[in-house]
């Protein structure tokens, strides 16, 4: 087994990553149309990119195998239907739309806190309607375990202010192992959180970007679970978001 290691590079910090929604309706256009996601994944290992290796089992992944979905059934869309499309995108991608954080996290104290299930639900909408959007299965579900992970790792940037996935210095303020190891399987963002964030890991732009890393990794189409987590701006402390992607694949010859 070969646990996978980083990926892309990391959002700047001084973007805000939010799109708009005209974009978001042309970019998801596009992936239906293309259907890249299986595709892209197969044919291009980027130079920061591990290649995306097909699992021979599926438990291998990260949960040991499909479990009940958290927040809706598997997603699906019709992309030759204009009006279906429409209609998918208006019942919910904006379901997942200002949906309140209610989070405790508290970054003066280290605190990484917890979200508001309406809140996890909400970045899982997101994920899955990009994947039915690009036509690959959308069944993904959040655990529970890396979302407690992910949380530390989001709060460890947003503390800092700045991204990074490895050798992260243990001096770096509300430093915790469980985080540092959770930056190295995440998409990151800095200065947003949520489904923005899921936005613009999608939408993934900037020559630092140009391999796509963060998207390529959401829209694996093996992946049966994620995790997320997001800490709100707080005084100095910035947005930030940290989305579990990397499991566990088999490595095999052939």
């Amino acid at each position: 087994m070969l646990k996978g290691l980083l990926a892309y590079h990391a959002f700047a910090a001084t973007k805000d990553l939010r799109i708009r929604r005209v974009a978001v309706g042309i970019l998801a256009v596009w992936l239906q149309a293309s259907r890249f996601g299986a595709g892209l994944c197969a044919s291009r290992a980027g130079a920061w990119l591990w290649p995306h290796i097909a699992p021979l089992d599926v438990p291998a992944l990260l949960g040991k195998g499909p479990r009940k979905l958290d927040a809706t059934a598997a997603l699906s869309v019709n992309g030759n239907s204009r009006e279906q499309v429409r209609q998918f995108y208006n019942a919910v991608y904006t379901a997942s739309d200002s949906v309140p954080m209610d989070s405790s996290a508290l970054c003066a104290s280290c605190d990484a806190g917890t979200n508001s299930a309406a809140f996890l639900s909400a970045v899982l909408w997101c994920i899955n309607w990009f994947r039915a959007m690009s036509g690959i299965p959308a069944a993904v579900t959040f655990s529970a375990s890396e979302t407690g992970d992910d949380q530390s790792a989001a709060l460890m940037m947003s503390a800092n202010n700045q991204l990074a996935h490895v050798v992260i210095p243990t001096n770096w303020s509300c430093f915790s192992s469980s985080g540092a190891n959770a930056a190295q399987n995440s998409d990151l963002a800095l200065g947003v959180n949520g489904p923005d964030a899921i936005t613009g890991h999608i939408w993934d732009y900037g020559a630092a970007n140009a391999v796509v890393g963060h998207r390529r990794w959401l829209l694996y189409p093996q992946t049966q679970v994620m995790a997320s987590g997001d800490v709100p701006a707080q005084a100095a402390c910035t947005a930030a978001n940290a989305t579990w992607i990397i499991g566990f694949f088999e490595v095999h010859s052939g």
